[in-house]
């Protein structure tokens, strides 16, 4: 007889890097991915994140685009010219996303957004699979109505308080 647990594949977890500068922010980031079994690195500036990615090891990095004196897009560009986002999912998040000049592959999340989707484009971008945004493209020609109530019942608190 084989015990169960022994037998099992332990999958490893993934590794994420957070980079956000608002303390509430990346303290719910960091929590939400650390119950989905997510080894999370949070920092709170570019500066950490470089220092991060430059010792390597993440399987996806989330970076808030407006971050105290500096740009997440920046970041990530200066992140790929030094190669460091090679087999690395990259997403940017933002409420403005304008213009970004972001290198290639680099996703963009609008706030406010739900917690699940955060989560399958975050799991999505560790395996390259599409986003949630781009799955629902190929999927729907035809425009589906959105229940407001069911999305504010799945996004972060923050994003519903402003």
């Amino acid at each position: 007889m084989l015990d169960s647990d022994k037998s099992r594949k332990v999958e490893p977890e993934m590794r994420l890097l957070i980079v956000e500068d608002d303390l509430d922010g990346r303290e719910m980031l960091t929590e939400l991915f650390r119950m989905h079994g997510w080894q999370v690195t949070p920092v709170s500036s570019t500066g950490a994140a470089m220092v991060e990615l430059r010792a390597g090891g993440f399987d996806v990095v989330i970076s808030d685009e407006n971050l105290e004196g500096a740009s997440g897009a920046a970041m990530l560009r200066e992140a790929a010219r030094e190669g460091l986002l090679q087999n690395v999912g990259a997403l940017v998040y933002t409420a403005e996303p304008g213009q970004l000049e972001l290198p290639p592959g680099v996703r963009v999340l609008h706030k406010p957004m739900g917690i699940t989707t955060l989560l399958e484009d975050v799991t999505a971008a560790a395996s390259g699979a599409p986003s949630s945004r781009e799955r629902v493209k190929r999927t729907s020609a035809v425009p589906r109505r959105v229940d407001q109530r069911a999305r504010l019942d799945q996004s972060p608190p923050s994003s519903r308080a402003r």
